[in-house]
């Protein structure tokens, strides 16, 4: 169960192993998913209010700072 800055609510966290073979030693990629149980969102949220939760950056901003947009 998370309770952090976007996140609220069941996941589900499943590690995918890397490799051709599923060599255990090579990357692996991790996938969250929100279970059925878990707590349902407000929808997408308003672009003028979402922030990023590291830099309280705005998405506008990153992306302009980046060369972006």
């Amino acid at each position: 169960r998370l309770h952090g800055a976007k996140l609220h609510g069941e996941y589900a966290l499943t590690r995918f192993r890397g490799g051709p073979d599923g060599d255990a030693a090579a990357d692996a990629a991790w996938l969250l998913v929100k279970t059925a149980g878990g707590e349902r969102g407000h929808g997408t949220p308003d672009p003028r209010r979402a922030r990023s939760a590291r830099t309280g950056r705005t998405l506008a901003r990153v992306a302009a700072e980046e060369g972006g947009a």
